[in-house]
């Protein structure tokens, strides 16, 4: 039931998909969880459970941005790449498919609390406005770990903890709202958990 140019662009990133090396299709699906772009430690830290050296998931991210399905991210001053959003759709079509999606998931959450701890930890007036342009690239993938947690799949601990670490990061860019909608949301899930035990 699709559009004949909808069927076509199926068609050309199923052929792409299927010329790929095994490795750089896991590769491909998993980057899909992450909506604002990743960097490489990103990247080797969604394949951690694969045993793929970071040298090796290094060299198959350079592999996909020669193939053009992995684009750099020229707007960030950073070594930054990002799926076109029809291919990210494409991919995580893909990571649905192979069942590693929950996996995944974990694995972005994981690095993001990982990366977030030890530096929202000190007060806000600390926080070096290199600091706020880093977690500010990250804000979407911030979001979508945090959705993840609180997911019924998900694991609130993380969750509550990205809320409580990146919290100074909301208020420090004026995001007042969305930090007490997360704590609310963090509280909730705190709530729930205390009841179940």
């Amino acid at each position: 039931t699709a559009l004949p140019r909808h069927r076509t662009l199926r068609a050309a990133l199923d052929w792409s998909h299927d010329l790929l090396p095994e490795a750089e299709r896991l590769l491909l699906r998993r980057l899909a969880v992450f909506p604002a772009g990743f960097t490489l430690d990103a990247a080797v830290a969604v394949m951690a459970d694969t045993g793929r050296s970071p040298a090796a998931v290094t060299d198959d991210v350079v592999n996909l941005v020669t193939k053009s399905l992995v684009m750099p991210d020229a707007s960030d001053s950073g070594a930054r790449w990002y799926l076109l959003e029809t291919i990210r759709e494409y991919a995580l079509e893909k990571l649905a498919e192979s069942g590693e999606q929950l996996s995944t998931a974990r694995l972005h959450a994981e690095f993001f609390r990982a990366i977030v701890l030890p530096n929202t930890m000190e007060p806000i007036s600390s926080l070096t406005m290199e600091d706020v342009n880093r977690h500010w690239s990250e804000l979407d993938n911030i979001r979508a770990a945090i959705d993840w947690s609180f997911s019924p799949e998900g694991d609130a601990a993380v969750g509550v903890a990205l809320v409580a670490a990146f919290a100074p990061v909301w208020i420090h860019l004026s995001l007042l709202g969305e930090c007490r909608r997360r704590a609310e949301q963090a509280l909730r899930m705190l709530g729930s958990n205390l009841q179940l035990t």
